[in-house]
């Protein structure tokens, strides 16, 4: 979950929001780089999830040969 103060993971851990995309060593940051604008997370994590296994298959699958596109077919007819 992002918020404007940091992200969660399940509970697990959270992350400050300055620290998104840092290099750390020994949980102490090594770079001193300005935070991320929450804009741009926001649109980098929230446009992952509009698009389903089979839409990025559709996307990709004229690049494939016609070996390995028959047998993704068969693979994504059975998941999706």
């Amino acid at each position: 979950m992002l918020i404007p103060y940091g992200n969660t993971f399940d509970r697990l851990a959270w992350i400050p929001t300055w620290s998104f995309g840092r290099r750390f060593v020994e949980g102490k940051s090594v770079e001193k780089v300005p935070e991320t604008n929450l804009a741009i997370l926001l649109g980098t994590f929230g446009s992952a999830f509009t698009a389903t296994l089979a839409d990025y298959y559709n996307e990709v699958r004229p690049l494939l040969n016609k070996a390995m596109s028959d047998s993704m077919d068969t693979y994504i007819k059975d998941v999706s």
